[in-house]
């Protein structure tokens, strides 16, 4: 069985240096259903750590650039970065 977007997403957030660990009651996954769409969270699994344009993330998403920007400006709020990340 294949993971799930979320569920990748929570392998990713745990692999960084602030960690996002599962926890027994899976809190964590519910947490982030609530507060990203379905597209958000796919679009955020072809993110690298290093810098690059919303142009190279789209392309490897197999989504328009238009879309990209779209979904990650709509994202930034809930990320605590601000309106303006």
């Amino acid at each position: 069985m294949s993971k799930d977007s979320y569920e990748r997403l929570i392998d990713a957030l745990d692999a960084l240096p602030g960690r996002f660990p599962r926890t027994p009651s899976r809190v964590e996954l519910r947490l982030l259903r609530k507060a990203f769409t379905r597209d958000e969270v796919e679009l955020t699994a072809h993110i690298t750590r290093k810098y690059e344009s919303v142009a190279d993330i789209a392309a490897r998403a197999g989504v328009t650039v238009e879309k990209a920007k779209r979904l990650l400006r709509d994202c930034c709020p809930r990320t605590g970065q601000g309106a303006g990340c």
